[in-house]
């Protein structure tokens, strides 16, 4: 069984990004902060539905001890921001991204609603991705009870970040058996960054995302991870899309929720890193 780290070394890990440079960088549509970690082969990655790349920051400097890595933020995250857009709008602004920074192909690892970002944009752009790493990913997404409920509730009510009944929402995001409240809070603080209409717009964008049609076409190879007790997205659903991918690997990481990328950084890294060391050189 994984061994879950305790908040101490969440605390060792977050601080250890602060020496990393953040700069905002001029897109088409906006001006995303984008922070760059490490050296290498570059992995790009794309953030959850809330809480923007800070949710990442326990696993950013595990994996850039042996990569580059490149996080940015998603439209949606500043103040004020409009909805309307779309999964292929989403990819369009990676692809732009890549560009700005000079990467050519680099790994894009999508975690949660950003790996339907990552799947769009491999799907759209296949000579732009390497190779893929989708953690919390389905083919096909679903408003499940709980984030029908949470859309139900941010779309009728302004609501201040001390919520309960959203913050309850927050906590479903780790496995049946997380007692650290501080990593709790940790989560919960960040999600609250994302202004709340942004995360209406984004569950909204959830229940429709679908490219089961489409998934023979990807070219890329692909390593699909999911937490044994994933209750956003069925571990299941993640297994038959990697089933359903053509050149794909699926790993399963025990005692792990939705966050497995937060409460097991140690492993999940293990996981990217013999995955891209097993890729044929690019």
């Amino acid at each position: 069984m994984s061994r879950q780290p305790t908040f101490s070394s969440f605390r060792a890990l977050v601080s250890r990004c602060r020496a990393f440079p953040v700069d905002r960088v001029v897109l088409s549509e906006y001006a995303p902060l984008c922070m760059t970690a490490g050296e290498g082969e570059p992995i790009v990655a794309v953030h959850g539905l809330a809480g923007s790349f800070d949710l990442l920051t326990p696993v950013i400097p595990l994996l850039a001890e042996r990569r580059q890595v490149i996080a940015y933020q998603l439209r949606g995250e500043e103040r004020g921001a409009r909805g309307g857009y779309t999964f292929r709008d989403l990819a369009d602004d990676l692809v732009e991204l890549m560009d700005r920074l000079g990467l050519d192909r680099p790994v894009v690892a999508g975690l949660s609603f950003g790996a339907g970002v990552a799947l769009e944009a491999a799907l759209a752009y296949p000579d732009r991705v390497r190779a893929l790493v989708l953690q919390g990913a389905a083919a096909r997404l679903r408003l499940t009870f709980l984030l029908r409920t949470a859309l139900e509730i941010l779309s009728a009510l302004d609501l201040p970040s001390t919520s309960e009944l959203v913050n309850r929402a927050f906590r479903m995001l780790f496995q049946r058996h997380c007692d650290d409240e501080e990593a709790v809070e940790f989560v919960v603080r960040r999600c609250w960054h994302t202004p709340q209409p942004s995360m209406v717009h984004r569950l909204e964008m959830v229940g429709r995302f679908n490219v089961q049609p489409r998934l023979r076409r990807l070219t890329a190879p692909a390593l699909v991870v999911a937490g044994d007790e994933d209750i956003i997205v069925d571990p299941r659903r993640s297994a038959k899309l990697a089933r359903r991918l053509p050149d794909a690997r699926f790993r399963l990481l025990t005692n792990a929720g939705h966050m497995a990328f937060l409460t097991q950084p140690d492993a999940f890294a293990d996981l990217i890193a013999s995955f891209l060391d097993d890729l044929p050189c690019p």
